[in-house]
């Protein structure tokens, strides 16, 4: 098995950078808009059906005080797995840094996600999204990883 973020195969190319900052856009969206919905489709499957995805989201609407006015640029690793030239496995792990609000929160935003994943497609999606209060250390989480 090959590991590498720029092997190149025989399958269409996902562009992982590319599709974790629309990721990262569509989250700072839905925290500033309370839109749980949207967020809620982001999930895997396994995720959506063992956890309480609607309270969890709302305890995370309200973990960050107030509403998003800027943040850094965002951090994308990707990586993926090559069997017998078949991608079997792509991700992402997402890191919006210095998650300013209106009420002078100050927080970081990090998420995983499958965009891959044929050992378990139940696994495709993100697993989990985690929230941390820069300034108290606190942090929140949505999904797990799995």
């Amino acid at each position: 098995m090959l590991s590498s973020c720029t092997f190149h195969d025989n399958t269409e190319h996902i562009n992982q950078n590319s599709i974790g900052a629309n990721m990262c856009t569509t989250i700072i969206e839905c925290f500033n808009n309370d839109d749980a919905d949207t967020l809620k489709e982001m999930f895997c499957n396994e995720i959506k059906q063992t956890h309480n995805l609607d309270q969890e989201i709302i305890n995370a609407f309200n973990f960050v005080d107030g509403t998003i006015t800027s943040h850094s640029r965002f951090t994308i690793s990707s990586g993926k797995s090559v069997e017998e030239g078949i991608v079997v496995d792509n991700h992402i792990y997402s890191v919006i840094d210095n998650v300013t609000t209106d009420k002078k929160g100050e927080y970081m935003i990090v998420f995983d996600c499958n965009l891959i994943y044929l050992q378990n497609e139940n696994l495709v999606g993100v697993l989990y999204l985690k929230v941390i209060n820069n300034t108290t250390g606190e942090k929140i989480q949505i999904g797990e990883y799995v």
